[in-house]
Order: structure tokens, then C-alpha cells, then sequence
């Protein structure tokens, strides 16, 4: 699933992802990235990623972004890099509450949050 959406920059809309099977996926990287255009995204909050490794710059460069979704019950137990995931998000107006994520396999969280 890495790069699936990567560089749509006129995108202004997804259509609804939220029921997409993503149980075996281990790659996530960038999958919004460079999506410049694109305002909100649709409820990706019941992913189950529990087996995802890669998480790097998912929304990078979504300049555009005013919302994310309730990314807060992702499961990151596996995750080993979320560098630049929301890098340049400049406007975002708030962040789900992460901050009960395990990080702990995290070795790489470079740039995770530069506006």
C-alpha cells in the first residue's frame, strides 16, 4: 500500500476507504503523501494496523489537511520508523491525542512534526 495515493497533488477528496482490509499490510509509508490539495480524508481510524512496520511520511506534505481522522487506537506495536509522517501539515488545526501509541520498536522519529 506504500505510495498508493503519493504525489496526487489535485486530489481534494478520497472516496471511502474506511472499510479497506489492510490486517496483512506491513508498508503504509507515504500513502497520502504529497497530496497537497486534499482538505480531510475519510475515517481511516478503524485500520487495523496491527501488523504495519513502516508508517514513514504518511501525510507529509499535506499542506492542505485541516483534519485527520481518530488515529488514536491504531495499533503501533510493530511500527520501526514514523519519520516525517505529518512533516509540512501546515494546516492542521489539531492532532488526535497519539500519545497512548506504543513507540517503543520506534527507531526512527525524525521530523515526525514540522509545520
Amino acid at each position: 500500500m506504500s505510495f498508493l495515493f503519493f504525489n496526487c497533488y489535485s486530489l481534494l477528496s478520497l472516496p471511502d476507504i474506511s472499510k479497506w482490509n489492510i490486517d496483512k499490510t506491513i508498508d503504509i509509508s507515504r500513502i497520502f503523501s504529497n497530496c497537497s490539495n486534499l482538505e480531510c480524508l475519510p475515517d481511516i481510524s478503524k485500520w487495523n494496523t496491527h501488523k504495519v512496520k513502516n508508517m514513514v511520511g504518511i501525510f507529509y506534505q499535506c499542506y492542505s489537511l485541516i483534519s485527520l481522522p481518530d488515529i488514536s487506537k491504531w495499533d503501533t506495536n510493530n511500527v520501526t520508523n514514523i519519520s516525517y509522517m505529518l512533516h509540512y501539515c501546515s494546516s492542521l488545526k489539531s492532532l488526535p491525542d497519539i500519545s497512548e501509541w506504543n513507540i517503543n520498536n520506534v527507531n526512527n522519529l525524525s521530523g515526525i512534526l514540522i509545520l
